[in-house]
């Protein structure tokens, strides 16, 4: 079967307050209209075109060369934002899709469903509907003393007995798609003004004879978004789906509520996820690790049995068998080998740090590269920033770097050599060297007995 969609993503609504177009408004890590092309991808649609209208030069970069896009400049309603795809349509004979861009808690499943129904139904149309005790704002489906639908009436216009259907319609339909090219050139403008109303199409059809046919769905999938309170709420929400996609693969997350994870995140078996943390982009977590309290990580990846706490990661690695944090920073493309601890305070920059390495508590590291089994001491410093380009800085294997310690980059540290607490080095140290740059101290006996 012949199966295409279209996508509505060209009217706006001020209640968003926002100088973008709300479909690109992130929600759980993507723009909103991101989430309806990944549920229409997942169902087997790939054959979309989108209807763009402010800011649709936005729209067409975000969406890429793969799919279709028509041009509403004047918003006129959902027949008018579908009668502009009717190119689109020319010569099919199959299902076509019609949904909102700005719904981005609809199902795959739903979608893959109500193709499934349409196929062996075989109506003229298909559309979703729910049930529901808070029907403000929606379209009330009115049906026949038979049971069968027999139109939409908006809000707008709907008489007092019929604000009160509680079945509402969830703007998702499945039309086949020679009879919608028909239905759309049947449509007419609503009285008092230039609307084409696409929920007109049901009583077109159904006077012609069509059979048109429901399909029930839970009325959180098709929540859109008109407001920052909505775009919240949808974020909320498919922040839990991901939560308990995660539960069900055999992660521990204590605290449900108070975990945002985002749509590409995968974390192994037997991880624990510990309260206010924030898993986002791309982010992967090994098996057996314990991540939090209030970590953030955004494109990291932490290897198997490692211990992460309170800590930002920013597209940057953790090995197998690490201790991070608390209060820990590791960002910038930074890579931290396998068994390595990472003390309070610390942060790392653009920096490799070699396996088995020790950094203790309130350092600093900017652009370098460290050995294998090196130890930084506390409060120590790597000066890497001239105010123009930063310099790198080599530390070889073994190498121990005593606390207080600054290093001013350009710099090599060699193989096996001792840095002394309190040093400032500004020059190369080969292997095996101790080095020690501080200024010998100087005692003034009976100092503190002299006259004031």
């Amino acid at each position: 079967m012949d199966i295409c969609a279209i996508v509505m993503a060209a009217a706006e609504d001020e209640r968003m307050q926002t100088k973008q177009t709300k479909v690109l408004l992130s929600a759980a890590g993507k723009p909103v209209v991101a989430w309806v092309k990944r549920a229409l991808d997942d169902a087997g649609i790939t054959d979309q075109v989108y209807v763009v209208g402010y800011r649709q030069e936005h729209v067409r970069q975000l969406l890429g060369e793969d799919v279709v896009f028509v041009l509403q400049e004047v918003a006129l309603g959902t027949g008018h934002a579908v009668m502009m795809a009717e190119s689109f349509l020319a010569g099919r004979d199959g299902a076509c899709i019609i949904l909102s861009g700005d719904a981005p808690l609809i199902r795959s499943e739903t979608l893959a469903k109500l193709l499934e129904t349409f196929e062996r139904d075989r109506p003229s149309l298909l559309l979703l509907t729910a049930t529901t005790d808070e029907p403000a704002g929606y379209g009330r489906i009115v049906r026949d003393e038979g049971g069968q639908i027999e139109k939409i009436v908006e809000e707008r216009v709907a008489a007092d007995g019929e604000l009160g259907i509680a079945e509402i319609n969830a703007g998702v339909y499945c039309f086949d798609a020679s009879r919608l090219v028909w239905a759309l050139n049947q449509l007419v403008s609503r009285p008092g003004g230039d609307e084409y109303w696409l929920t007109d199409a049901i009583q077109i059809l159904r006077s012609n004879g069509d059979l048109v046919a429901t399909l029930p769905v839970d009325k959180a999938e098709i929540q859109s978004v008109n407001t920052r309170q909505e775009l919240e709420w949808a974020s909320r929400a498919l922040s839990r789906r991901n939560v308990a996609r995660l539960m069900a693969q055999g992660v521990s997350i204590i605290n449900p509520e108070s975990t945002l994870v985002e749509c590409d995140v995968e974390v192994g078996q037997d991880t624990v996820i510990l309260p206010n943390c924030a898993l986002r982009g791309q982010t992967v977590i090994g098996k057996d690790c314990t991540i939090g309290p209030d970590v953030r990580t955004k494109n990291g990846r932490v290897g198997d049995n490692s211990r992460v706490d309170q800590t930002r990661i920013v597209h940057s690695a953790i090995g197998d068998c690490c201790d991070v944090g608390p209060f820990a920073v590791i960002k910038e493309d930074s890579v931290i080998a396998d068994n390595v601890n990472v003390g309070s305070f610390v942060e790392i920059v653009r920096s490799h740090v070699g396996e088995g390495s020790r950094i203790l508590n309130q350092a600093y590291i900017s652009d370098a590269t460290l050995g294998i089994d090196c130890t930084v001491g506390a409060n120590v410093v790597f000066a890497t920033h001239n105010g123009e380009d930063p310099a790198p800085t080599e530390v070889g294997d073994h190498a121990y770097i005593g606390s207080n310690s600054t290093l001013i980059a350009p710099l090599t540290i060699g193989t096996n050599t001792f840095i002394a607490a309190g040093s400032t080095v500004t020059e190369n140290v080969p292997d095996n060297a101790l080095a020690i740059g501080r200024s010998r101290i100087e005692i003034k006996e009976d100092w503190m007995r002299r006259p004031r």
